[in-house]
């Protein structure tokens, strides 16, 4: 005898994901009771598998500068500063999202940063490729910030690190497919990169798109015609001179007020950051030298290129977010961070050894010490995106999140120059070295805060 559907049961038949959704939720299930939950879940995976097609062709952006269109240094340096330098903005937009909807900024996001990249097409040079980098790492900034809010607020505290752990590796693997595709059509049509970075453009705007879908409630639609036209009026509300929205967002001083006060309230925070900016400064000193490095110096081809941005730097992300999700939920979280920061020292320690001269296969090593660099950075994307959540507590985590990252910015300021320098002035061993040190020495130091914390002796008592 067939049971009759009730109401409630079709609706509950209707939000239900589609099977190959429902097979990526099964480990989430248990712990995603509420059916909006796993709803929220199925759009935070929808949006970072386009969200990883768009990254499968940012992330060959300092390669094709380097190849391409034969950036000199002092661009590709240009380049890597900008980027995180960008994140400043985040001062700023941490305060402007902060306790309101975040409809209108996924829309400015997607329309500041994602379909801009399009004008590649018509104008092709690298300082075009520069500035529309540096807006969509404007955009990204505000992104982060916005979804943070977001991932707080949608998934309980539980499930959030494997929720994150396996949308994180959906978004790679959808990168590294991305890529790999990328580097097949450069190796043979090298100048058609103005094409694909207009794809990037509108898959990061469907990608934001279900950002707001994510968000929005069930009663509200959840077309894109309607993102549109409810993020377009959140948008003029809040830029319009008349509007009370506009009076209550905070102007930048405000912002700043906040973000001191925070740092004052959160002495353990603080200290987080501070070996955060140490790791921050091994990681990006390498951004303008790694290219400079393996196309001027190894010489490797497209291919060969496409493997080393796409697949081993990137294929620890797929295997493992997940299980240090669950790792990272079950650990204390700055613990988890000081031993992934030791792993990732092994990524420029085997580009050093790579320098080397006669080491029998050069390339071979710079492969290992991306492999190393796709593990270990599997377990800080995690901590970078959810840790500032650790000492959000109950408060809202975009003020945190917004900090954490307009941090990066202070040290993109700085970084990749002195990166550049120390390549420029005593080769690139010897910025290998310089960067392998800074991340052994940010572990230890993440390692010592975390037996402090755990023995009784927290900063400022």
């Amino acid at each position: 005898m067939m049971r009759k559907e009730t109401g409630d049961t079709k609706r509950m038949n209707k939000i239900a994901p589609p099977p190959l959704f429902r097979r990526l939720l099964s480990p989430c299930a248990p712990r995603l009771a509420d059916p909006r939950q796993r709803e929220a879940f199925r759009e935070h995976l929808l949006s970072s598998a386009w969200g990883g097609v768009s990254n499968g062709v940012i992330i060959l952006t300092d390669v094709i500068l380097a190849k391409a269109l034969g950036a000199p240094g002092w661009q590709i340096t240009l380049f890597a500063t900008l980027g995180p330098a960008a994140n400043l903005f985040s001062f700023y937009w941490a305060g402007a999202v902060q306790g309101r909807r975040k409809a209108g900024a996924f829309l400015l996001a997607a329309l500041m940063g994602r379909l801009p990249l399009a004008a590649l097409v018509l104008w092709t040079a690298s300082p075009a490729l520069i500035l529309l980098s540096f807006l969509h790492s404007v955009a990204t900034a505000l992104l982060i910030t916005a979804a943070n809010a977001l991932y707080q607020t949608r998934y309980p505290e539980e499930s959030r690190p494997l929720c994150f752990g396996i949308a994180t590796s959906v978004g790679t693997a959808a990168a590294i497919a991305t890529t790999l595709g990328s580097g097949l059509i450069l190796q043979t049509r090298e100048q058609s990169y103005p094409w694909l970075f207009a794809l990037a453009g509108l898959a990061g705007f469907v990608s934001a798109y279900h950002l707001y879908r994510m968000e929005a409630d069930r009663n509200e639609r959840r077309d894109m015609l309607g993102w549109l036209r409810i993020g377009w009026a959140a948008l003029r509300r809040t830029l319009s001179p008349e509007s009370p929205a506009r009076e209550s967002r905070p102007t930048l001083m405000e912002s700043l007020r906040l973000a001191s006060r925070t740092f004052r309230e959160n002495p353990e925070f603080v200290r987080f950051e501070r070996n955060f900016m140490l790791y921050g400064f091994a990681f990006l000193s390498l951004i303008p030298v790694l290219p400079i490095y393996i196309v001027r110096e190894l010489s490797m081809d497209y291919n060969q290129l496409s493997a080393s941005k796409g697949l081993w730097s990137q294929i620890g992300l797929v295997a493992l977010s997940p299980i240090l999700g669950i790792w990272l939920g079950k650990l204390r979280p700055i613990r988890f961070t000081g031993r992934i920061f030791l792993l990732l020292a092994l990524y420029p320690l085997c580009l050093w050894i790579s320098t080397i001269p006669l080491i029998h296969g050069r390339v071979d090593w710079v492969y290992a010490g991306l492999l190393f660099y796709s593990v270990a950075m599997a377990g800080v994307n995690l901590s970078w995106t959810l840790g500032s959540m650790h000492f959000a507590g109950e408060e809202e985590a975009s003020m945190f999140q917004g900090m954490h990252v307009a941090l990066t910015g202070v040290r993109g300021l700085l970084a990749p120059t002195l990166g550049y320098g120390i390549q420029r002035v005593f080769g690139s061993a010897a910025a290998f070295l310089f960067s392998t040190a800074l991340f052994a020495l940010a572990g230890l130091l993440m390692l010592k805060q975390d037996r402090d914390l755990r023995n009784g002796r927290a900063s400022g008592t």
